[in-house]
């Protein structure tokens, strides 16, 4: 189907809660209801304490996306800044030419698109300072035949609680062929055109070329 290429480049869930270099604290959209919390106010205490404002909101209400004032799409987004005197906040995310930029909303449009959907989380996004990152050639290497091999690397790494293996899915050279079936099927009009799968492929090779060139300059 026209999604099958979709499934094959699926992240792993709750990707941001892996990831050493964030602190990450997630709590469900309702409890700011329950504590009355003055969204606002807390939003501008976060960035003020370096925390970036990631969730979801209604993009009908949001200037600037694609789906503004003509249907209704719920949408993740980030908030990294606020301007008090404009009374807007700053976000990062595709505008509604489907380019990756900055763009603003006001705080009245925010409150309704935020409050349209209830039940999402939110998650207050840190760098996690100080940390050092340790090159570990040995999980390069088995990875590197995890992609040779189309092994499911979410079994490498699954716990069995926090973290499950992901099944229905493709891996590594596989993918490939899965992007040719999703070629044909944009051909065939059986498909709906979609950026992402182009765009993930690429930002995975600039990811390997970047570890050779570390790899190289490092006498690895």
């Amino acid at each position: 189907s026209g999604n099958t290429f979709l499934s094959a480049m699926h992240f792993y869930p709750a990707w941001y809660h892996t990831i050493p270099f964030l602190i990450v604290q997630a709590f469900k959209k309702e409890i700011t209801k329950f504590g009355n919390i003055n969204i606002h106010k807390f939003i501008k205490d976060c960035i003020d304490n370096q925390l970036y404002f990631y969730s979801v909101f209604d993009e009908f209400y949001v200037p600037r996306r694609l789906s503004y004032g003509r249907r209704h799409f719920q949408h993740d987004f980030l908030i990294y800044g606020y301007d008090e005197a404009q009374q807007e906040y700053i976000l990062a995310g595709f505008d509604e030419n489907r380019f990756y930029r900055t763009t603003t909303v006001s705080f009245a449009q925010f409150e309704e698109a935020f409050f349209s959907e209830m039940n999402e989380y939110v998650h207050l996004l840190k760098r996690n300072e100080g940390l050092k990152y340790n090159f570990n050639l040995k999980r390069v290497c088995e990875l590197l035949e995890d992609y040779l091999y189309r092994r499911n690397t979410s079994e490498r790494y699954s716990d069995g609680t926090s973290l499950e293996a992901i099944s229905d899915r493709h891996w590594g050279l596989d993918v490939y062929k899965h992007l040719r079936g999703y070629f044909n099927s944009l051909i065939n009009g059986d498909a709906w055109y979609d950026i992402r799968p182009l765009h993930i492929l690429y930002e995975h090779k600039k990811c390997m070329v970047s570890r050779l060139e570390y790899m190289e300059k490092n006498n690895y």
